[in-house]
C-alpha cells in the first residue's frame, strides 16, 4: 500500500448480518476521507482490491475468528503511519476473540497510550438477547461488571485470559470510550430487572435500526453501500419488482459452518417445508424466493426443490437487514428462527420455524420462549417444525387484515 497521509485507522471485524449492515454504513460514511485508513475482515462478505482501491481500504480474509494476518497488518499500519486515532468496530459477544487479541497485540507495540482508542461493539443477534436475560438477573450487576473490567485490564497486559462471558462483553466501556449497538434494547422494558439493565446500559448504547438508511448518508454513500453488497442497479430493479408483487414471499434458510450440522439442518428444513405445503402455508399461487444462509450453499438445490419448481434464489451475501434497509423485502417473509427474522414487522411474517425439543442438539426452545414472551413474533406464527419428527400441527387459518390475506 502506498504511503498515505493519514492518522486515523478504522478496523471492521466480524460479519454477523446485523453487525455487517451497520458496519458497512460506517465504512461508506468515511470511504472518501483521505485521512482515514480502513481495514476490513468480514467472513460473510469478502471484498476485493478492485472494490476498495478508491476508498483507502484493505480487506483481509477471515475464518472462524480474527486472523494473525489481520492483527499484524493493523499493527504495521499503526506503526508505519503513526496512527493517533483507532476506532474498532466488532461483535460485542465475540469481543473476547476479536477485540481482545487485537488490543493486546497493540499494547505490545508500547504505543497504545499515544492512541485515542474508541470501540463500536454490535450485538450478535439472538445470542445477545439471551445474554441480557442472564445479566438482568444478576443482583449485583454493576459490581460484577467492574470485576469483569478489572479482569480484562489484567488480561490485556498479559496477565490472564478472557472468555465468552456476558459481564466481560458489557465491561469494555470501563476501559475505553465505547458505544454498544444494541438489538431490541426496548425489549428490556418488560420487568423491573430489565428496566434496571436498560437504564444502566442506555448512556453507552444506541438501538440498532433496520427500517431505512441512516439519515446522514448521502445518495452517493447509499449507492456505494448497496454496490459493496453486490446490489447493482440491475439487481436492485429485479428485486424491487419481485418485492412489489402482491403474492411475493421470501423463505429464509439456515445453515452451519460445520458440514455435518449443515446437512442435518437441510434435512430438517426440507421436512418442515413439506409440512408447510401440506398445511397450505406454502401454496402454488405464491411467488416464492429463497435466501440461503451464507455459511454453506451445498444444499441450496434441495431446499429450492422442496419449495417448488418456480422458487428463485436471492443473493446469499445480502443480509435480510440490508434488504429491509433498501426497501427490497417481499410482501411476506418466513423461515427458520434467527436474529434477522426478529427485525421484520410482525404483519409481514408468515411463519417462523423452530425446534421445541429441548433434549435435541439443535433445540431453539429457550430462544423461542423468549421471542414469545417479548412478543417479537406473533405466537400463532411460531411453528415447531424443525424437530426430527414433525408434530401434528393445527390446520391453516386464513384471516383478512388491512394489508390483505394473512396466514395463522
Amino acid at each position: 500500500m502506498a504511503t498515505i497521509n493519514s492518522r486515523t485507522l478504522k478496523l471492521y471485524i466480524d460479519s454477523t448480518s446485523m453487525s455487517l449492515a451497520h458496519q458497512m454504513a460506517d465504512l461508506v460514511r468515511h470511504a472518501s476521507d483521505p485521512h482515514c485508513i480502513k481495514l476490513i475482515t468480514w467472513l460473510r462478505l469478502p471484498l476485493t482490491e478492485q472494490q476498495l482501491k478508491q476508498h483507502q481500504a484493505l480487506y483481509v480474509p477471515q475464518m472462524a475468528a480474527i486472523s494473525p494476518d489481520f492483527i499484524n497488518l493493523a499493527c504495521k499500519i499503526i506503526r508505519d503511519h503513526r496512527i493517533t486515532r483507532l476506532n474498532i468496530h466488532s461483535n460485542q459477544t465475540h469481543a473476547w476473540r476479536g477485540v481482545f487479541p487485537l488490543l493486546r497485540a497493540i499494547r505490545q507495540l508500547k504505543i497504545d497510550e499515544a492512541l485515542d482508542i474508541t470501540l463500536d461493539l454490535y450485538d450478535d443477534g439472538t445470542l445477545s438477547l439471551m445474554q441480557r436475560e442472564q445479566l438482568k438477573c444478576l443482583p449485583t450487576l454493576e459490581q460484577d461488571v467492574v470485576k469483569a473490567a478489572q479482569a480484562l485490564k489484567i488480561a490485556l497486559s498479559g496477565g490472564g485470559s478472557v472468555q465468552s462471558d456476558p459481564t466481560q462483553s458489557h465491561a469494555w466501556h470501563l476501559l475505553y470510550p465505547t458505544r454498544y449497538h444494541v438489538f431490541r434494547l426496548s425489549a428490556l422494558s418488560d420487568t423491573v430487572q430489565g428496566r434496571h439493565l436498560r437504564d444502566w446500559l442506555a448512556p453507552h448504547a444506541t438501538e440498532m435500526q433496520f427500517s431505512a438508511f441512516p439519515v446522514d448518508l448521502t445518495d452517493d454513500q447509499r449507492s456505494l453501500y448497496l454496490t459493496l453488497f453486490g446490489l447493482t442497479e440491475a439487481i436492485r430493479e429485479s428485486l424491487h419488482r419481485f418485492a412489489q408483487e402482491e403474492t411475493s414471499f421470501l423463505y429464509t434458510g439456515t445453515g452451519s459452518w460445520d458440514r455435518g450440522m449443515h446437512d442435518e439442518l437441510c434435512r430438517r428444513q426440507v421436512r418442515a417445508i413439506g409440512a408447510l405445503h401440506a398445511q397450505k402455508r406454502l401454496s402454488c399461487d405464491m411467488q416464492i424466493a429463497y435466501k440461503g444462509h451464507p455459511a454453506n450453499r451445498a444444499n441450496d438445490a434441495d431446499i429450492l426443490k422442496a419449495l417448488g419448481g418456480q422458487a428463485v434464489p436471492y443473493p446469499h451475501q445480502i443480509p435480510l437487514e440490508v434488504l429491509s434497509i433498501a426497501g427490497l423485502l417481499p410482501r411476506r417473509v418466513g423461515g427458520v428462527l434467527s436474529s434477522s427474522s426478529l427485525n421484520i414487522k410482525p404483519e409481514r411474517i408468515a411463519f417462523i420455524l423452530y425446534n421445541d425439543r429441548a433434549e435435541e442438539r439443535y433445540s431453539d426452545t429457550s430462544l423461542a420462549n423468549l421471542v414469545k414472551k417479548l412478543d417479537l413474533v406473533p405466537a400463532d406464527r411460531m411453528l415447531p417444525l424443525m424437530a426430527k419428527e414433525v408434530p401434528d400441527s393445527k390446520p391453516l387459518v386464513v384471516r383478512e387484515t388491512p394489508q390483505g390475506a394473512a396466514l395463522s
